[in-house]
């Protein structure tokens, strides 16, 4: 199936894991709070291009249960771009964002967050001004499997489930957001860990009713039951539906 990396942009992913005795909606208003003050340091609204917010909802719970996938843990997503890696560079080094990760405590942020760069690549891409349902996964390698030999193996689950006739007439956008090197020494001199392998997944319908046509589909069920089998998605992933808030939007 065609695809292409993206090359115009710098993309950063942060996926935070609420600790489990922390209540959830004062997480959320806590890690709302952290994001905008970072967002509000000069060299980040100079060279930041977008930032949007990911926050998880049960909208499809049920369905993703049917599929044999149990409820994710609760977690915040937050991808955010430059135009150039020099210009993440220059946030990661700049002395307010090291102030502001040195001071956090709050969230546990460097111990509960996993943050990495990614290629992206995009499977399909349907242009749309409707409001789309979204969808958010974030396999986690296997033990058994290289990270690299796991990426090759989601992606050919990827292109079985995109050449189903649900998936082409259901799906608007899909994305693979696979983990690279990029400023990893910088990221641990923040104090952030090392992330786990994992390739994550974007995918966009048009409406609820339409993701849930295609989780109900019988061919898709057996690729399900396949990655399940196969790559252990079942108990190493995220999987969820998500509200995807825009913090900062430049053309």
């Amino acid at each position: 199936m065609s695809a292409s990396y993206r090359k115009d942009r710098t993309v950063c992913m942060e996926l935070y894991t609420t600790p489990p005795h922390f209540p959830k909606e004062a997480t959320q208003a806590m890690l709302v709070s952290f994001v905008e003050a970072f967002l509000a340091i000069p060299i980040i609204q100079k060279n930041v291009l977008k930032a949007e917010i990911i926050f998880q909802n049960g909208l499809l719970d049920e369905a993703m249960e049917a599929l044999g996938l149990p409820k994710a843990p609760h977690s915040i997503w937050i991808r955010s771009e430059t135009e150039t890696d020099d210009k993440y560079e220059e946030i990661l080094r700049d002395p307010e964002t090291v102030k502001l990760m040195e001071e956090e405590e709050e969230l546990q942020y460097s111990t509960s967050a996993s943050v990495f760069f990614v290629d992206v690549l995009t499977k399909l891409d349907i242009p749309t001004t409707k409001s789309c349902t979204h969808v958010m996964i974030a396999m986690k390698s296997p033990a058994h499997l290289s990270p690299d030999n796991f990426q090759k193996k989601v992606e050919a689950l990827v292109d079985r489930f995109l050449a189903l006739p649900i998936a082409q007439q259901k799906l608007l956008k899909f994305s693979m957001y696979v983990p690279n090197q990029n400023m990893a020494t910088h990221l641990r001199a923040l104090g952030l860990q090392a992330p786990e392998p994992v390739v994550m997944v974007m995918l966009d319908t048009e409406t609820e009713e339409g993701f849930i046509e295609t989780a109900t589909d019988s061919a898709v069920k057996t690729i399900v039951a396949d990655a399940i089998r196969d790559l252990g998605i079942d108990a190493h992933s995220l999987i969820f539906s998500a509200d995807v808030v825009s913090k900062v939007k430049k053309s």
